[in-house]
Parts: structure tokens; C-alpha cells; sequence
């Protein structure tokens, strides 16, 4: 099984008309890719593994936080007075950010846009 294999499979899901992403989800996860994909996440997903580097990516994730929310402060401040157009409907603009981004109306579901 090549990574060429699944793309070429993944992309023939992603063409089918109407587009339902928990069917095609279900669907991919049904097949020898979805299944190995599965046993693939179940391994790196073990608690044993998690433990080990508890400590080391807690003091990376915890810098990170700091360093974005220092970001976002000076975006604020910088930021002051400036009007921002917002939505009437963040529902409807939702459908639109995930239609522009997906490329296609997404149907079924609400899934975030992936940019």
C-alpha cells in the first residue's frame, strides 16, 4: 500500500457528489487504508508513549501559550480604535469560510474550514 495508492483513493472519495464527510469518513475507514490507519493511530496514541513525554512537551506547549498570548496582547493594543465589519450570521458564514475552503459545499456536517 503506497502513499500514491491512498491519495489516488482519497481523491476519488473527495469527488463524489453530494459531499457528506462522515459517510466518506466511515466509508475510508472501512477499507485496508482506514484500517491500518487506524491500528497506525491506536499505536502512536498509547498512554505509555504519552507519559514519557509529558513533562518535556508541557514546558514546550506552556512556553508556546505564553509567547501566542503575549502575541495576541500587542495585536489588541496596537489594534485600538480600529472598527472590524462583523457578521450578521456566524452560521452562515461559517458555510461560506468551509465552502471557499473546501472547495465544494460540504453537506451533513459541520466541520471547520482547514485554513
Amino acid at each position: 500500500m503506497t502513499h500514491r495508492s491512498v491519495d489516488t483513493f482519497l481523491n476519488y472519495l473527495y469527488k463524489i457528489k453530494p459531499f457528506f464527510p462522515r459517510f466518506l469518513s466511515s466509508f475510508f475507514g472501512s477499507t485496508l487504508y482506514g484500517y491500518t490507519d487506524a491500528i497506525d493511530s491506536t499505536i502512536q496514541n498509547a498512554s505509555t508513549i504519552r507519559l514519557s513525554f509529558t513533562r518535556i512537551l508541557s514546558v514546550i506547549v506552556y512556553l508556546r501559550l505564553l509567547k501566542t498570548e503575549a502575541t495576541i496582547i500587542k495585536n489588541l493594543e496596537s489594534n485600538k480604535g480600529e472598527i472590524f465589519n462583523i457578521w450578521d450570521c456566524s452560521s452562515s458564514f461559517a458555510d461560506q469560510l468551509r465552502t471557499q475552503s473546501w472547495g465544494k459545499p460540504l453537506l451533513g456536517v459541520t466541520v471547520p474550514h482547514p485554513y
